[in-house]
């Protein structure tokens, strides 16, 4: 009997290690920003990861006892389902407090019917794959195939369903905002859109479903195609760390904005018991006389800045004070309103979740 491979040896091992490596990163996110849905997930899905593909090797690659490596094999499906299905509710997430209700509902109807679909034809791969292990033939591998590829479309369907709402909203935000893409700087506009960040996760599933489709063996990639689709596995295995980008970055404008406002709030606030050029310097930049008149002022300039915003399009957000400020873009994020309802920004999702 040959020996068990060398466990590093194989490409389950180092992806079993990104997953490690992400949780620990994604702790370490978790105590920089919040603890909350969005950003346990990516903990939650790489440690799926890294305990799925460590019992891969363990189910397939060993010659441990029979009933052993079957129960390996169970819990790896049952840990794969949950960081492939697990990956979409990110957007999910997103998207259910950003849409207006009526598109909400719909989302969330198609979204759990392609979920609940996708998760009974991953139960059907663990039962047969156990059948398999415990019959210790490949009888069932062409039915496990084409279980597969249906489990993967389900995948590519439930992340491109996501992946509309969100580029929707990006294109709705971008047509009815005063940012215009420039060419020099079209790419950091759409990586710093938390749409676009997300959306790009129905590239990896889409492709993941079209090369499983050429996979003739169990967990080999013995062929073109399945060194393509252990490649597209990687990539699938590393998006969390997209995942911790956004909420990094979502949480970094929300600081940069504040500052920006305390900012701006420094330079109009009305300020007495200064010296004559001092005055004479507020009194130029305001140029206002009393706090009243910064009262008017202020309001006039709001109205004007609604009137403006509601013509466009653009969603008006109502202050605390009984003032309104214009919905605008950070660069991460756009306020919009579709169907006459505003729709808060992506960013400002993660920020406030």
């Amino acid at each position: 009997m040959a020996p068990d491979p060398v466990y590093f040896e194989l490409s389950w091992a180092i992806l079993s290690t990104i997953g490690l490596i992400n949780v620990v990163i994604g702790i370490i996110v978790i105590g920089i920003t919040s603890l909350s849905g969005l950003s346990l997930l990516p903990v939650i899905v790489s440690g799926a990861s890294a305990i799925a593909n460590g019992l891969c090797y363990y189910a397939f690659y060993t010659t441990h006892a029979t009933h052993r490596r079957v129960a390996a094999s169970a819990v790896a499906d049952l840990c794969w389902l949950i960081q492939e299905a697990g990956l979409s509710f990110y957007s999910y997430q997103i998207l259910i407090r950003i849409l207006p209700r009526q598109r909400r509902l719909l989302f969330m109807a198609v979204f759990w019917f392609i979920v609940v679909g996708l998760s009974v034809a991953k139960l059907m791969i663990l039962g047969n794959r156990c059948l398999e292990l415990a019959a210790g033939d490949n009888s069932r591998q062409r039915l496990i195939s084409h279980l597969h590829i249906g489990y993967f479309v389900g995948i590519a369907l439930v992340e491109a369903w996501s992946a509309f709402f969100l580029l929707r909203i990006f294109a709705a935000g971008h047509r009815n905002s005063e940012t215009v893409f420039h060419r020099t700087n079209i790419f950091r506009e759409l990586s710093r859109s938390t749409e676009v960040r997300v959306a790009a996760l129905g590239l990896i599933g889409i492709t993941r479903a079209v090369t499983y489709s050429f996979q003739t063996t169990a967990q080999s990639a013995t062929s073109a195609a399945g060194q393509l689709d252990r490649f597209v596995t990687t990539l699938e295995c590393m998006f969390p760390v997209i995942m911790m980008i956004d909420i990094i970055s979502s949480n970094l404008s929300r600081v940069t904005t504040h500052h920006q406002g305390r900012a701006k709030a420094s330079l109009t606030r009305p300020q007495f018991g200064r010296s004559s050029s001092g005055a004479r310097a507020l009194s130029s930049h305001t140029s206002l006389r009393s706090p009243h008149d910064v009262e008017r002022h202020s309001f006039a300039l709001l109205e004007r800045q609604a009137a403006g915003a509601a013509g466009a399009g653009v969603g008006v957000g109502a202050a605390a004070g009984g003032g309104g400020r214009a919905g605008s873009t950070a660069g991460v994020g756009v306020g919009v309103a579709v169907d006459d309802k505003p729709i808060m920004p992506a960013a400002k999702v993660i920020e406030n979740v």
